[in-house]
C-alpha cells in the first residue's frame, strides 16, 4: 500500500478494500472533445469505499483531469493499458476508398446482400463492395440528391435536382420509369417500403407516395415547411420526415399526420430504430433521439457543425452520422456515447449507410469520394484505392 497516507492504511486495514488500477491522464481540453491521443499512464492506490474513489496521486499535473474507473469490489486488478484500450474501442477500419465523383457525393446505399454500393452526386455509380470495382453507370440527367435499393436488391429509385424520381433495374441499367413530382425543383429524398410495395419521395411542400408496380399515387403528405429526408418504419407502418424544424410521423396506410416533434433546428435526416420504438433525426445543431410510443425526446447530443446524415445499424446497437466535421461518427444507441471517430474524408461527409449484417459502414463526401469501413472482426479486405 505504499503511497497511501496514514489515515487511509489504517481504513484499508479495518476491512475496506485497496484496489491498485492503471488510469489515464489528459488534459481538461482533450477530455471534453473525447481526444485520447497524448493519454498517459500512470499508477495509483485508490480506496473503494461505497462505490466511490479516494486516491493518492503520485503526480500534481496542473490543469489535468483523472480518469477513474469506481468499483465496489474487494480484490486487487488492473484496468487495460491506454493501448488495449484504444484497440478495443476501435471497430471499424477504413476498407476501401473509392473516387466516386469529380465533385460531390450526396448519397450512398447498400443492397441488402451487401454485395453492391451505389453513389449518387453527379455520377449515379454501382459498385461491387467487396473490390470497390465500378460495375455499372446509370445514365442520369441531373445530379442526384438521394437514392435507394429496393428490399429485394432488383430496383435502384434515385431522384434529384430535375424535380423526378427515377427507377432503374439494379440488374440491367435500364431506366424503368419516371415519376414527376409536379411544379417542384428538386426532390430530396426517396425510400422504399420495407415490403417494396411503395415508393416515398420528398419534394418541397409534400411528400409522394406512390405503388411501385402500377406507378399510381397513393396520397400525398402535406407540409407547409420543406421536406428534406423522409423514412419508413421497419414494419411499414408508419412514416418519418424531416419538415422544416419539426421531425413529424405520418401513418403509412392513411396518410395521416400523427405527431410533430419540434427539434428546435431544421432536420435534414432521419432513420428508424430496427425494433421500430425510436427515430433519430440529425440536422444543424443537434443529434436527437425520439421515443415514439411515449412521444418524447430520450437523447440529445449537440453539436458544433452541422450533421448531414443519421443511420441507425441493422442490429440496433449503434447510431452512425456524417457531417461538416468531415468524420463518421459511431455512438452508442442508447446512451449517444461516442465510440470511434473514423476520419478520412478531407470535406463534409454528406451521407453514411450500413450494410444489412452491420459489417460496413459506407460514407461519402463533398470530396467525391466514398469510403468503405469494416468491423475488425469480419475478413480482410484489400485496402487499396479505385
Amino acid at each position: 500500500m505504499q503511497g497511501l497516507t496514514n489515515e487511509r492504511r489504517n481504513m484499508a486495514c479495518r476491512g475496506q478494500s485497496v484496489l491498485t488500477v492503471r488510469v489515464m491522464t489528459c488534459s481538461r481540453k482533450q477530455a471534453s472533445r473525447g481526444d485520447r491521443q497524448g493519454l498517459r499512464e500512470s499508477r495509483i492506490a485508490a480506496l473503494v469505499v461505497r462505490r466511490f474513489v479516494v486516491s493518492d496521486h503520485s503526480e500534481r499535473d496542473s490543469g489535468a483531469t483523472l480518469v477513474v474507473w469506481a468499483f465496489t469490489i474487494a480484490t486487487t486488478l488492473f484496468l487495460p493499458s491506454v493501448r488495449g484500450e484504444e484497440e478495443e474501442l476501435q471497430r471499424f477500419v477504413k476498407a476501401r476508398t473509392i473516387k466516386a465523383s469529380a465533385v460531390i457525393v450526396n448519397s450512398v446505399a447498400v443492397s441488402r446482400d451487401g454485395k453492391r454500393i451505389v453513389s449518387g452526386g453527379r455520377d449515379l455509380l454501382v459498385w461491387d463492395a467487396a473490390t470497390g470495382e465500378q460495375l455499372k453507370a446509370l445514365k442520369n440527367r441531373k445530379s442526384v440528391r438521394s437514392i435507394a435499393f429496393s428490399p429485394d436488391g432488383q430496383l435502384i429509385a434515385s431522384c434529384g435536382f430535375n424535380g423526378t424520381v427515377d427507377v432503374w433495374d439494379a440488374n440491367t441499367s435500364q431506366s424503368l420509369c419516371t415519376l414527376d413530382h409536379p411544379g417542384i425543383g428538386s426532390v430530396r429524398s426517396v425510400a422504399f417500403r420495407p415490403d417494396g410495395r411503395k415508393i416515398a419521395s420528398a419534394g418541397l411542400h409534400e411528400v409522394k407516395i406512390r405503388d411501385v408496380a402500377t406507378r399510381n399515387d397513393v396520397f400525398d403528405l402535406k407540409s407547409q415547411a420543406s421536406t428534406v429526408s423522409v423514412a419508413f418504419s421497419p414494419d411499414g407502418g408508419l412514416i418519418a420526415t424531416g419538415t422544416g424544424k419539426h421531425l413529424k410521423l405520418w401513418d403509412a396506410e392513411r396518410g395521416m399526420e400523427l405527431c410533430a416533434f419540434d427539434t428546435g433546428f431544421p432536420v435534414l435526416s432521419v432513420s428508424f430504430s430496427p425494433d421500430g420504438s425510436k427515430v433519430v433525426s440529425g440536422g444543424v445543431k443537434a443529434l436527437k433521439v425520439w421515443d415514439i410510443a411515449g412521444r418524447k425526446e430520450v437523447g440529445t447530443i449537440e453539436n458544433r457543425k452541422v450533421i448531414l446524415s443519421v443511420a441507425y445499424s441493422a442490429h440496433g446497437q449503434h447510431i452512425v452520422s456524417g457531417g461538416e466535421d468531415n468524420a463518421v461518427t459511431v455512438r452508442n444507441a442508447d446512451t449517444l456515447q461516442t465510440l470511434e471517430v473514423l476520419k478520412g474524408h478531407s470535406d463534409a461527409v454528406q451521407c453514411v449507410a450500413l450494410s444489412a449484417d452491420g459489417q460496413r459502414i459506407v460514407s461519402g463526401g463533398r470530396d467525391g469520394i466514398v469510403i468503405v469501413w469494416k468491423a475488425k472482426n469480419d475478413r480482410p479486405t484489400d485496402s487499396g484505392e479505385h
